[in-house]
């Protein structure tokens, strides 16, 4: 069981930007701990004590371990907590995960709260292999293109016809966003019905610096640089986009931002790539460069759904902006918060509870 348990713990942590490693208990000492969790993460490194439990009782929930020591923290672990086991773990600040996705993880530098998903079976911590992940490459196109939408249902056929996916994996997709309680999947079509946990869920999934990042010097002021890229990604027929904090001060305002441009990039050849950073007289600098391209981006061309080309500049959808800024060190949550409220909310139709529960894991 202890095996078992301790398996998917770096999993999980990794869906929110962490690299998580188990060590053997005889390596630290935290007292009556069963195994330790090392965390690290952007200027984050810990060390937690992982407390194994195969049922929660009473007694069990009485003694959990609390966060104490701001260099060493506790988590409990069982295969399932009940709802109630959860609130009353919460009310105490106590770290706890299950193997249906759940984690509630308090500790300097490092806030986590997020609903489980049911998918992980104890007895097989890496799932059912057939079952589709909609938050893939591939298959984000539908969610993205569902959010586009939001309200309608979308038939098979159509999104066949606005995507690069088959009508099989299609069916696939929109089966698994309805077995997830996602979306409702019938003869009239997808539609989504919960937009809040998809974002949520994919929010644990997905992170900014899975896009390879490419960092230059430009001999641009901040405010020229996008009218620059215009120009040059222009010529070269480089598809292009703002992300970030440099989109989502032109998308929502709220923060004056001076620092790094952040653009995702997809050009035909290296050589239109290069011709295009010719034109920009851009200088490789890994450390502190005013341009970041992410290029190519993780997720390929769908990263590109929702973006408006005739804006200038162009900015991705609201949808991509938030999981990038989600994760982003320097004030992403914040923006990210601020994004759901000015814009989000009214798009999705979301109530007040609804936005809270979205906007929770950013504080």
């Amino acid at each position: 069981m202890l095996r078992r348990l301790v398996t998917a713990l770096p999993d999980l942590f990794a869906r929110h930007g962490l690299d998580a490693r188990i060590e053997p208990i005889a390596r630290g000492s935290l007292s009556q701990a069963d195994a330790v969790l090392d965390l690290e993460g952007e200027g984050i490194r810990l060390e937690v004590g992982i407390d194994v439990h195969r049922r929660i009782d009473g007694e069990t929930l009485a003694h959990a371990g609390a966060i104490d020591d701001p260099l060493r923290a506790r988590l409990l672990v069982a295969p399932k907590f009940s709802r109630t086991a959860r609130a009353h773990l919460r009310e105490q600040n106590q770290n706890h995960a299950d193997l249906t996705g759940v984690i509630f993880f308090r500790a300097p530098g490092v806030r986590i709260d997020v609903e489980g998903r049911g998918r992980i079976n104890v007895e097989n911590i890496q799932g059912d292999k057939q079952r589709i992940n909609p938050f893939s490459k591939k298959a984000s196109q539908i969610i993205r293109l569902l959010f586009g939408h939001h309200g309608e249902s979308l038939g098979t056929g159509e999104m066949v016809s606005r995507t690069s996916l088959s009508r099989a994996w299609v069916f696939a997709v929109t089966k698994e966003l309805a077995a997830r309680g996602y979306a409702t999947a019938d003869d009239r079509g997808c539609r989504l019905t919960n937009p809040v946990n998809l974002l949520r869920d994919w929010m644990t999934e997905y992170t900014w610096k899975q896009n390879v990042r490419r960092t230059f010097t430009i001999p641009f002021a901040y405010h020229e640089i996008p009218e620059r890229l215009a120009s040059a990604f222009g010529a070269s027929e480089v598809k292009w986009a703002l992300t970030l904090l440099s989109g989502a001060q032109r998308r929502v305002g709220y923060a004056e931002y001076t620092g790094a441009i952040h653009a995702y990039a997809i050009a035909p050849s290296e050589a239109s790539l290069n011709a295009a950073l010719d034109a920009l007289y851009a200088v490789p600098a890994p450390d502190n460069g005013n341009l970041v391209l992410m290029a190519p981006p993780y997720y390929g061309d769908a990263v590109f759904v929702g973006v408006q080309e005739q804006s200038t500049p162009p900015i991705v959808s609201d949808v991509q902006l938030l999981l990038d800024l989600a994760h982003y060190p320097v004030r992403g949550p914040e923006m990210a918060e601020v994004l759901v409220r000015s814009r989000l909310a009214k798009a999705l139709a979301l109530s007040a509870v609804d936005v809270s529960r979205l906007v929770e894991n950013f504080r």
